[in-house]
């Protein structure tokens, strides 16, 4: 693998270099049949080969032009730090009013660039300097023009003529059914929950998982346009609550009396509940005889 070529270790803290292209490098080839789609990928990618191929060929040095152009803007940079030397490749490094510290042995500086990007910062270039090594020396293998030319290395074969390709008696496949739509077609593909971004460049979030609120009552699980579906409707704390505040007196029939001790029955003891609630089913009754006799 590209990995292996560059001798570049699970652990190492840098990016493998990628050649990969935005959705509009193939948009093009989207729209064309299947066929057509991969020759067009497979002539844009042989051509990008080639072009990297020869446009490499004209370089020198040992790192990649753009590499040594961000290696250069910090040469000057380091002229304006100042290196103080604590022993077996230990500096500290002053930068205006910061202070840094530069290992060399374990290639880091306490503002992680170097660590983070493989290329030394200025505040390394200025130990480098101290020690009389050459900046170019320090930069991770992948930026060079070594390995760059390894990427690139390989070759896209050409295609064959439909007619000298060897056929195949197997089962013919045909183009799927075309059904027509309304509306335009579209044209840019699905993007992921995390590629989604909002108009200041940040982070699109969903409403997924949310629980809507009414704007007017601010009861959930329904919003001001399903309002009126839900006026009449008890919310289920208030059920519960309501439940809690009732007396069923069904609950008297299950009551047995005490036979032991009779001082400790319930239902002949006044003042507890099952008395009173006994008084209060035969107020109703009375009350009930009444009207009927009446």
């Amino acid at each position: 693998s590209l990995k292996d070529d560059l001798n570049i270790c699970n652990t190492s803290p840098y990016t493998i270099m990628s050649d990969k292209q935005k959705c509009s490098y193939i948009l093009e080839a989207r729209e064309l049949p299947m066929v057509s789609m991969l020759k067009n990928i497979h002539d844009k990618i042989s051509h990008r080969i080639v072009s990297k191929q020869k446009e490499s060929d004209k370089w020198t040095g040992r790192l990649c032009p753009k590499i040594q152009k961000k290696l250069d803007k910090y040469v000057e940079w380091a002229a304006h730090c100042m290196v103080q030397e604590a022993g077996r490749g230990v500096f500290q490094v002053t930068s205006f009013k910061n202070i840094y510290l530069v290992d060399l042995n374990m290639n880091n500086c306490e503002c992680k660039k170097w660590e983070l990007s493989g290329i030394p910062c200025h505040h390394s270039v200025a130990c480098f300097r101290h020690e009389r090594i050459e900046p170019e020396s320090m930069v991770h293998m992948c930026y060079t023009v070594e390995s760059y030319r390894k990427a690139y290395a390989y070759n896209i074969m050409p295609l064959r003529d439909k007619a000298r390709c060897e056929k195949m008696y197997g089962t013919i496949v045909y183009p799927p059914l075309y059904t027509k739509v309304m509306g335009r077609p579209k044209k840019n593909r699905k993007k992921d929950p995390e590629e989604k971004k909002d108009k200041h460049g940040g982070l699109k979030l969903t409403k997924h998982g949310s629980t809507m609120h009414c704007s007017i009552s601010g009861a959930p699980d329904h919003n001001k346009k399903g309002h009126y579906k839900h006026e009449n409707v008890i919310p289920n704390e208030e059920v519960a609550q309501a439940g809690e505040d009732y007396d069923d007196p069904s609950i008297i029939d299950d009551i047995m009396p005490h036979t032991v001790h009779a001082d400790l029955d319930p239902t002949q003891t006044p003042g507890s509940m099952i008395f009173m609630m006994q008084e209060q089913v035969l107020c109703q009754l009375k009350l009930q005889l009444n009207l009927f006799y009446c």
